[in-house]
């Protein structure tokens, strides 16, 4: 594994900030046209790839293949690991993309399910899911687009992820997270003004996003993404909107601390976060439930949670199904809890975190 670093803020020149060109740009949102500005989804079975047997591959965890690249062979990335608003370290595999798929192991997966790979960058965590083979779709999002097409859409025909209708759909999301909660939350809003009965299609607009993701998710997955404080409210938002409602998991992967980077990004940080807002959604404290979004302006009804406390479990944790529906009336709020920390000796403390709606058994151990 490579070692952890950081050089953010570099600003990018206009001759490495990547094309999204072979990615088909997403129809906005009528109830807010600003939102859907760089979100583009594609089905990723469209790309043209070479066979499988071109590409320089190595084995990952749980028996899957990974492409052998390095930052310089994804188009613009400049050999860096950050360019700040255009590439996130999507050519490196961190270690917590082990961590979870170790963990994960053969998970009692629904048939049929949907999974999310969040901020996916080589999307191990999406090849994971389609190769256990009961997965119906596969989203992953990235960031940057060429991470996605180049190395993303690659590993999953390497993992048997792309391979022809009626297998798994698997499609791509190149977009920032916060024009992801700004069109989620928009498409929330415009649901909650919909007549009764009216479509999915009518309540979310004319956005590929919005239909894609909003609501349709059992599992979102992702890997070291904690580590700018900053984005939690936006990661927040989207986990909270992508989740079905009530029955959806998300299960998280991060280092105890980011060091390289003064932005306090950590696995403790984010626990904290997510249960101080469901706390303060509980006492109807609107300060606390604030995502920077327009979520206050769209929900209603009250929240009978409270949050619940950080609980490392050192040793083997199982892999959690998904949660059971939330009590009718109340509002969607998730909370969060650490169920497995690993200690190697080599590295800062890795913690796997799961975000269940309020009021559901915490993880069986």
């Amino acid at each position: 594994m490579s070692s952890f670093s950081f050089n953010f803020f570099e600003p990018a020149s206009p001759a490495e900030t990547p094309a999204a060109a072979s990615l088909p740009p997403a129809a906005t949102l009528a109830t807010e046209p600003a939102a859907s500005a760089g979100v583009a989804v594609t089905d990723a079975r469209s790309l043209s790839l070479a066979p499988a047997s071109s590409y320089a591959c190595a084995d990952f965890a749980g028996g899957l293949k990974r492409r052998v690249v390095e930052h310089d062979e994804v188009s613009g990335c400049s050999g860096r690991d950050v360019v700040d608003g255009v590439y996130e370290g999507g050519a490196k595999i961190w270690e917590c993309s082990a961590d979870l798929i170790e963990w994960l192991g053969s998970a009692e997966v629904p048939p049929g399910c949907t999974v999310l790979d969040l901020g996916c960058g080589a999307a191990m965590l999406g090849c994971w899911a389609a190769s256990i083979g009961r997965a119906a779709h596969v989203i992953c999002q990235d960031l940057n687009a060429p991470v996605l097409n180049e190395l993303a859409a690659v590993n999953l025909l390497l993992n048997g992820g792309l391979g022809p209708a009626p297998g798994p759909a698997a499609t791509l999301v190149a977009a920032s997270w916060h024009g992801m909660a700004a069109e989620l939350e928009a498409a929330a809003c415009a649901a909650g003004a919909a007549p009764a009965g009216a479509s999915k299609a009518t309540t979310t607009g004319a956005s590929p996003l919005a239909a894609t993701l909003a609501g349709a998710c059992d599992y979102v997955l992702a890997s070291e993404v904690l580590y700018r404080e900053e984005h939690y409210p936006d990661l927040l938002s989207i986990i909270t909107r992508c989740l079905k409602p009530g029955a959806g998991v998300a299960i998280i992967g991060s280092k105890r601390n980011y060091f390289g980077a003064t932005l306090g990004g950590s696995s403790l940080a984010f626990v904290q976060f997510v249960n101080a807002r469901a706390a303060g959604a509980a006492r109807g404290d609107s300060a606390a439930e604030s995502s920077d979004t327009a979520s206050t302006a769209c929900d209603a009804g009250s929240v009978a949670a409270t949050s619940s406390a950080v609980a490392a479990d050192s040793s083997t944790a199982a892999a959690p199904a998904p949660a059971r529906s939330a009590n009718a009336g109340e509002r969607a709020v998730l909370r969060a809890e650490i169920v497995r920390s690993i200690e190697d000796g080599k590295s800062m403390t890795r913690d796997i975190i799961t975000l269940r709606w309020a009021g559901d058994a915490a993880v069986p151990a």
